[in-house]
């Protein structure tokens, strides 16, 4: 399934490790197609150096898994005319512009109040994406769970999912445990 669902991944999203992986392997089944730009790549590896010495190796990874996943650097120009409460978050509204985003997928929504682009959470992200389209998700998070060395069934993934606050994903997969 190729999906031209497009989402702007904001850094806060692309930092902790669980979550990441669970939106890269849904984009990578196809379910949507992520999107970043050079400054959310930027406070990733800068958030994750800070906190574990792992950006570069972060950002090496992103690149090679998505390498159309970079935002048209024509998104520059429209920085200085977005307004929002928090004017660092502006360049992410200007990617997806730019890219012609269908949205935009953040922890801070509260930062981009009105915007041209639909904001929605991790957790609305992978529970709408995966909802509509259940087997590639299944198949999808049941490879992502295989490879994880800390989960070791899908009760224990789904637990996982809870405790990073993924309370819609966890509420849709809770039921289809055995098939993770």
């Amino acid at each position: 399934m190729i999906n031209d669902y497009t989402v702007v991944l904001d850094a806060d999203v692309l930092v902790g490790s669980f979550r990441r992986h669970l939106l890269l392997n849904l984009a990578r089944g196809g379910l949507f197609r992520p999107v970043w730009s050079e400054t959310i790549l930027q406070e990733v590896v800068a958030t994750l150096e800070r906190d574990n010495g792992d950006g570069q190796r972060v950002r090496r990874q992103l690149e090679q898994m998505f390498p159309g996943a970079a935002a048209d650097e024509s998104y520059i120009h429209l920085v200085r005319k977005i307004q929002l409460a928090d004017e660092n978050d502006r360049h992410i509204v200007a990617a997806a512009l730019a890219e012609n985003a269908d949205a935009i997928c953040t922890l801070n929504a509260r930062d981009f109040g009105w915007s041209a682009v639909e904001v929605v959470s991790p957790d609305k992200l992978i529970a709408d994406t995966c909802d509509i389209a259940m087997p590639q998700a299944v198949n999808a998070l049941a490879e992502m769970r295989r490879q994880m060395t800390s989960v070791h069934d899908g009760e224990g993934f789904v637990d996982r999912m809870k405790s990073q606050g993924l309370i819609e994903t966890e509420r849709l997969f809770r039921p289809l445990v055995d098939r993770l």
